[in-house]
């Protein structure tokens, strides 16, 4: 028995999460992110249940559903290893959901509702650049809530309009202060608590540097790339501030950042992101794939398939399938998460997205390096090469919307 929808929206994975876990009797609220797994590459989702808990039949899932959940081929429960597992339908979900990001474009990943706008109070004085580094971590922070915030108003205006959703909105102030500040807390008042204090790895001491000063090392080591040497200075600018904003955020913003000056190099504490080069080459390869593709198109007078009519069962390796499962369909999933967890807990945690953009550039890498996008050797790689740039399109608009959340302008080359 297979239960078929008609389409995929951005709650569609929290959906098909969520009425499971509530026929097992837990927290519909529970973030849907744990229960993924690494087969979720293979479209599958995996719930462990205990002996009193009675996993739901395809039928139930589909009949209980509010909205749209994830097309479902079929459900099957393992009793011995108290597993219950749904496999999803992966030509359809890759077809709908790639659809979905292609209409919501620059609001995808913010199509959600939550009742709650957001007024980001300004910082009692402007920033000099003489200021220290860690007095730069705060009004960072409060310039990226901002976007954020923005990101998701303009997504919310979008969904509520095309779905005729329009309630009373809760309206709250948000100001970003430091973990020195003696709050004084208003119900109508949401205080992110930012930690200004950025420490050399080595000794664990307080890094004695002015932001000025950190952006001329920050410049001289960008510039040590080839790459870089005879780039314009805008574009200079540009990945400087961003290489700044993942020094200073991808660590918990309760948490003291830790870097590491060495010879007029510097290095993050944390070595599993390459941080914000690799993020943004990763988005001009992109680019330059499809401008390829476009220019391929025009000069073959190729008639390019629409979405609706792609066959995305060509798409079968596992960098694809967790390109589109654990990135692309995951992304709303984290931008509400983060959203929710500001409102209910007043805890800005924007750290996840910039690992997310992070891990999401070392995936894409791989694929590009293994998978050939653009086969323009024979007519018979066609159908497999639309297949894969629509997948390519949906990578680079969750980047770009990423970066947009984030108060980055990417590069379109590098």
């Amino acid at each position: 028995m297979k239960s078929s929808f008609a389409s995929v929206d951005n709650s569609s994975l929290e959906n098909t999460i969520s009425t499971i876990l509530e026929h097992l009797g837990r927290k519909k609220e529970n973030y849907p992110g744990k229960y993924l797994s690494r087969d979720h590459i293979s479209g599958n989702l995996l719930f462990p249940f205990s002996a009193t808990q009675k996993p739901p039949t395809l039928a139930e899932i589909s009949r209980k559903a509010e909205t749209e959940v994830l097309t479902i081929d079929d459900v099957k429960t393992d009793h011995n290893s108290k597993i219950f597992k749904v496999f999803l339908n992966q030509s359809i979900v890759f077809q709908t959901t790639l659809e979905t990001v292609a209409d919501c474009a620059e609001t995808y990943g913010a199509n959600f509702s939550v009742g709650i706008k957001f007024q980001i109070t300004n910082l009692n004085q402007p920033f000099e650049e003489s200021d220290h580094l860690s007095l730069y971590r705060l009004y960072l922070s409060s310039d990226v809530l901002r976007s954020f915030s923005l990101f998701v108003e303009a997504g919310k205006n979008v969904y509520e309009n095309s779905n005729r959703r329009h309630g009373d909105c809760e309206s709250k102030n948000i100001l970003a202060c430091s973990h020195q500040t003696r709050i004084r807390r208003y119900s109508q008042t949401i205080h992110v608590v930012c930690r200004t204090e950025v420490n050399q790895l080595n000794d664990k001491k307080n890094l004695d540097i002015s932001y000025a000063a950190y952006k001329i090392l920050r410049e001289k080591d960008v510039k040590r790339d080839d790459e870089f040497k005879n780039d314009d200075s805008s574009k200079i600018s540009r990945i400087v501030d961003a290489c700044i904003s993942f020094d200073l955020l991808t660590t918990k913003l309760s948490m003291p950042v830790y870097l590491n000056i060495d010879a007029d190099r510097i290095t993050s504490r944390n070595p599993s992101t390459k941080g914000a080069v690799f993020v943004f080459y990763t988005y001009a390869r992109l680019t330059a794939i499809l401008q390829k593709f476009d220019e391929f198109v025009k000069e073959k007078s190729l008639e390019v398939p629409p979405i609706s009519e792609t066959d995305f069962s060509l798409l079968t390796s596992s960098d694809e399938k967790v390109i589109l499962y654990n990135y692309i369909l995951m992304f709303p999933v984290l931008i509400k998460e983060i959203w929710l967890e500001l409102a209910n807990r007043e805890e800005f945690h924007v750290h996840k997205l910039y690992l997310f953009l992070a891990q999401f550039s070392s995936t894409i890498s791989k694929y590009y390096r293994s998978s050939r996008v653009l086969m323009t050797q024979t007519s018979k790689l066609y159908p497999s090469m639309f297949a894969r740039i629509y997948l390519v399109r949906a990578a680079l608009q969750v980047l770009r919307n990423g970066l947009n959340c984030l108060n980055m302008e990417p590069v379109s080359e590098m």
